[in-house]
């Protein structure tokens, strides 16, 4: 399985909230892919921090996620809120 966490910061708890919004959809149909095991995005007790998690099965199923095109089409858009470099941690395990 494969384990991702991406933990980033936004300007301000307004642009918290647009990504929040944004996020919604690509949580929603990440979840219907095949291999995806979990989903979610939370928000920090900063409330302009936030962590992507998510689980697959392995490591086809996260590639063809990134090459999804909701991803594709959600993701860039998200990313323009992001201030600051994003922590992103990847672990693999049985």
């Amino acid at each position: 399985m494969v384990r991702i966490n991406s933990m980033f910061n936004v300007k301000d708890e307004a642009d918290a909230q647009l990504v929040k919004q944004m996020a919604r959809q690509l949580i929603e149909q990440s979840r219907l892919e095949e291999g995806n095991l979990s989903y979610d995005l939370f928000q920090g007790s900063t409330p302009t921090c936030l962590l992507f998690c998510e689980t697959w099965l392995d490591n086809d199923a996260f590639k063809a996620h990134v090459a999804s095109q909701h991803y594709t089409t959600i993701m860039p858009r998200i990313k323009q809120f992001i201030v600051g470099n994003k922590d992103l941690k990847i672990f693999e395990y049985e």
